[in-house]
């Protein structure tokens, strides 16, 4: 298989690979290999909400799901309007070892003949898996007007968020 041809099918399998990771739905549930939030009580009404995706994630979706973690877990915890307090970036980016193999068999000739031939390529990449991380502090009621941070009320941020990534609450 000559070089073109090589360059051609790892571009294929990577653009493959790329389209899977968009079309499949990013997982909201407790931390996994796959992603997924953490949520750590610092107070008797402030929390610290991480949440990591995978890979192939936008920025934009991550810091929505941290943001509907810190809402169900105000609400969890008898809490009806929490404030975003500090907020941190927390991707990462990872080296992943990728594997393309290729197989190839066949006849040709007017009185036959078989070929075959197999090709295997390593390739590392790095791939960065997205991460927003949350200190939240939670209210009964809504605070004074001159609190830090914007103060969300939880039930709405959830009813809204959740309808929008259409998770099940």
């Amino acid at each position: 298989m000559d070089r073109i041809m090589k360059s051609r099918l790892l571009s294929a399998l990577f653009a493959a690979i790329a389209f899977a990771g968009c079309s499949t739905p990013l997982y909201y549930g407790p931390k996994r290999d796959i992603g997924g939030w953490e949520v750590d009580r610092l107070a008797a009404d402030s929390f610290r909400v991480n949440f990591r995706a995978s890979s192939y994630a936008a920025d934009k979706i991550v810091d929505d799901y941290a943001l509907l973690k810190a809402a169900d877990t105000a609400q969890e915890y008898g809490f009806r309007y929490f404030s975003v307090v500090n907020q941190q970036d927390i991707g990462r980016t990872t080296e992943v070892d990728q594997w393309a193999n290729s197989y190839a068999t066949g006849t040709y000739g007017p009185t036959g003949g078989m070929t075959s031939s197999t090709q295997s390529y390593n390739q590392t990449a790095s791939v960065y898996r997205p991460g927003s991380s949350l200190k939240i502090i939670c209210f009964k009621n809504p605070p004074s007007a001159n609190h830090p941070g914007t103060v969300y009320d939880a039930k709405e941020v959830s009813e809204r968020l959740r309808t929008r990534y259409r998770i099940a609450g």
